[in-house]
């Protein structure tokens, strides 16, 4: 299949040829790339093999075996934010169709459409949005850590494998692999201890492939190790590869005047200093820490 990547892709079921051939004309005319296919099963099929979709139109009632409703279930089960649009002569019930969707009765004008599938692009995006970004204010301090007594305290660990795509003017935006999941992150500027970080689970494979792509100078690799110590909850990062025998620790705070506690194996405070950013990571040894 041949299309331009940045042209949304929306399938198109239809049993009807005339119908099918004035829905994908509209859209096309709109921007879009159209993927039509004349029954259901078809379009089923297409979903299947992974392809990509950006929305569906569907007709409601085609023959064969799976019709538009049955359709719908099914691709939405496998991608859960797809914005989806019904076409029928006949009224079905809400009830009916998949969370979101749209419907538009035949007859339709000229524009219907794709007027109604940009409403329902629109909405799937706002759901994704509220329910798969994090957005929240990153509140922390960093300090070197000089001795291994924090060991006997660890109540959990995980692999972190990091990649920055991209950082300019304070905004950075990295790729995390973090034990079977994945997630794309924007961070904004500091200002004091505080910087806004926006969050987004992709999916793993996605994540491995900018990882290992050209694009990515050299990922970092630490293994995070929870600590709690006189309420608060440390997280010791371990670095490996280049950059073994470098300790971090870190503590999320409430509040940029909340006071708590140093452990013992605690060494000097490092926050803001940029030979622990990244780059400075990128040129430092455990000799010069």
């Amino acid at each position: 299949m041949t299309m331009s990547s940045r042209k949304p892709v929306v399938v198109v079921a239809e049993d009807d040829p005339v119908a099918r051939g004035l829905i994908v004309a509209e859209i096309s005319k709109a921007g879009f790339f159209a993927m039509a296919h004349g029954d259901g099963l078809s379009a089923l099929e297409y979903f299947a093999m992974g392809e990509r979709a950006d929305a569906l139109v569907t007709d409601v009632h085609m023959p064969g075996s799976v019709d538009g409703l049955f359709l719908a279930v099914e691709a939405r089960a496998q991608r859960p934010y797809l914005p989806v649009v019904y076409t029928s002569a006949k009224s079905i019930r809400a009830q009916s169709m998949v969370p979101g969707a749209r419907f538009v009765s035949k007859p339709y004008p000229m524009g219907q459409v794709v007027g109604t599938l940009r409403t329902a692009m629109n909405a799937s995006a706002s759901r994704m949005m509220a329910e798969t970004w994090s957005l929240h204010a990153e509140i922390e301090r960093r300090f070197l850590v000089t001795d291994d007594g924090w060991m006997g305290s660890v109540t959990g660990w995980r692999r972190l494998t990091d990649g920055v795509l991209g950082e300019l003017r304070g905004v950075k935006i990295r790729v995390r692999e973090d034990e079977g999941r994945a997630w794309l992150t924007v961070k904004g500027p500091r200002e004091g201890l505080t910087r806004t970080e926006f969050e987004y689970e992709i999916p793993l494979c996605q994540a491995r492939v900018m990882l290992d792509s050209d694009v990515i100078d050299e990922p970092v690799v630490k293994v995070r190790h929870l600590v709690p110590y006189a309420g608060v909850t440390w997280e010791v990062d371990v670095y490996q590869g280049r950059l073994a025998g470098i300790v971090i620790a870190e503590v999320e705070m409430r509040h940029e005047t909340q006071v708590f506690d140093l452990p013992p194996w605690i060494g000097r405070e490092v926050t803001g200093d940029a030979r622990f950013g990244r780059k400075g990571l990128q040129a430092l040894s455990w000799q010069s820490a």
